[in-house]
């Protein structure tokens, strides 16, 4: 583990993200080694959404469906407040979009209103809603377009929320997703020490 951990965090331009396990678990490892990381974020809960608990919601009148797609990666990159938080979020993005199954939907100019996608690690997320469309459920609908898909492709339908975020919190519980009791992990940031 520990040169492994020294490894990546040498030559990653980007933090590095582990999760997957308590964050308990990943602060021993990495207190326990010698490596030069240290943590940055908070620990997330973890949701999942049965099968019988997916919702297909009208779309409005204007508004149209797609998959994600590479011409989407420039408004995406510009619209998504942690964009700065990463130093290829461009290639990162692009990437997901290539690999992963995600939901656009485009308001009457064809612009994306809202998009959600399934990341490296499996879990739904990066939702974001043109703050113009919100309350107008198109994060609703675009995720449980995207949960339908992943149950297609026989995945389990999961989603990773800091614990500190509330508005997301809320969303999933409206949206009949359910918590995982009595476990967080470790959603959680780390970058070289002195960074």
């Amino acid at each position: 583990m520990d040169t492994m951990l020294r490894v990546v965090a040498n030559t990653l331009c980007n933090n590095l993200y582990m999760n997957g396990c308590p964050s308990c678990v990943i602060d021993e490892l990495i207190n326990h080694h010698s490596c030069q990381l240290q943590r940055i974020c908070s620990d997330g809960f973890v949701f999942t959404l049965p099968k019988e608990n997916i919702n297909i919601l009208p779309i409005l009148d204007g508004f149209t469906a797609t998959c994600l797609k590479p011409e989407h990666v420039d408004f995406i990159v510009q619209a998504w407040p942690y964009s700065s938080n990463f130093t290829d979020c461009r290639e990162w993005i692009t990437e997901m979009i290539d690999l992963f199954p995600g939901v656009c939907i485009l308001d009457s100019n064809g612009d994306p209103a809202t998009w959600i996608l399934q990341q490296e690690y499996g879990a739904i997320g990066m939702l974001e809603v043109v703050p113009k469309y919100r309350r107008a459920k198109l994060g609703s609908a675009a995720t449980m377009l995207l949960a339908q898909r992943v149950c297609e492709d026989n995945y389990n339908v999961y989603s990773l929320v800091s614990v500190d975020n509330t508005a997301s919190l809320a969303f999933h519980k409206r949206n009949r997703f359910e918590c995982v009791k009595d476990f967080t992990v470790g959603f959680v940031n780390y970058q070289s020490k002195g960074d």
